[in-house]
């Protein structure tokens, strides 16, 4: 492993995050003349202890974090610091920055007043032959045939996607030209068929943006339209809980009406029922039905 190229590669990644560039490896692995592969051991290994997110279809920089305000340390000694145990035998030129390192980590005057907290993410082994198979078909838009246990099924693969931390392919299911997900861990072979689909990867990404959970219903989505309480409207200001929230309306009394388009009641269930009692549900009625008959439900067993 060249020490030079690792560094520089890893400072390239961490700097285009952070001017909150979305970025993907095949679009990094292009820039740098190395392969995708290279670019998510770097980011997934390399540089696990940074504050990247990923949608499933790239990664980012957390939007309230820099990494020059959310550590002692600047981005070049963060990278080195994180290769140091693996690069340190092969070159010397590592030892200034480790002293550096050294020097902040030993004087107590300097005190870290952030603290980020990050989500975990599901192991994925991107050198496995299932993932290599995968990825080779969604670059290529080839068919595929999958075997789960106890099913084998005909599929266009998309997406390999993170929700909530869990790995799944998101993918079209030949069967009812459907799109379903299916848990990653859960495939036990691959077999590429050299027949392409039609699905363009721009169409993927449109598709992927109103898709907010694993639980979602293809060519079903629908409208939820909430009233914000003041306490909390500072919140959904902020930021957006999911990509499609829309601000509709800002009250005089410091609520807001918020839309949401999902395709199923679990992409926004759970976000409403974190933000009770401050948040209610104006459509569609018979989502307000079930979230009250849920609730009184749970007070009766109570």
């Amino acid at each position: 492993m060249s020490v030079h190229a690792t560094v520089e590669r890893c400072l390239h990644i961490v700097r285009k995050l952070q001017l909150n560039e979305k970025i993907n490896s095949k679009m990094v692995a292009d820039e740098l003349g190395v392969t995708p592969r290279t670019i998510q051991k770097d980011i997934n290994e390399r540089l696990r202890a940074f504050p990247i997110e990923t949608d499933g279809r790239g990664w980012y920089w957390m939007s309230e974090t820099r990494l020059d305000r959310a550590s002692l340390l600047n981005d070049e000694e963060e990278v080195v610091l994180m290769l140091a145990l693996e690069l340190l035998e092969e070159s010397d030129n590592i030892s200034r920055y480790s002293r550096s390192i050294m020097q902040k980590m030993l004087d107590s005057r300097h005190v870290n007043p952030f603290f980020i907290k990050q989500r975990e993410l599901e192991a994925i082994d991107i050198d496995s032959s299932i993932v290599n198979q995968l990825e080779e078909a969604i670059e290529n838009r080839y068919y595929a045939r999958i075997a789960t246990e106890g099913k084998r099924l005909r599929i266009a693969p998309y997406k390999i996607v993170n929700f909530d931390g869990i790995w799944y392919l998101y993918a079209r299911d030949m069967r009812d030209k459907k799109i379903r997900t299916w848990l990653l861990r859960d495939i036990r072979q691959v077999q590429i068929e050299e027949t392409t689909h039609d699905m363009t990867h721009e169409q993927i990404e449109k598709a992927l943006d109103h898709t907010h959970t694993a639980w979602f219903e293809d060519g079903g989505n629908f409208e939820v339209v909430v009233r914000i309480h003041p306490e909390i409207a500072d919140y959904f200001r902020l930021r957006k809980h999911l990509t499609s929230q829309e601000i509709v309306a800002e009250h005089d009394d410091g609520a807001l009406t918020v839309s949401f388009d999902v395709s199923t009641d679990e992409d926004v269930d759970n976000l409403i029922k974190a933000w009770l009692p401050h948040i209610d549900v104006l459509e569609p009625e018979r989502f307000k039905t079930r979230i009250v008959e849920e609730l009184e439900a749970y007070l009766k067993r109570q």
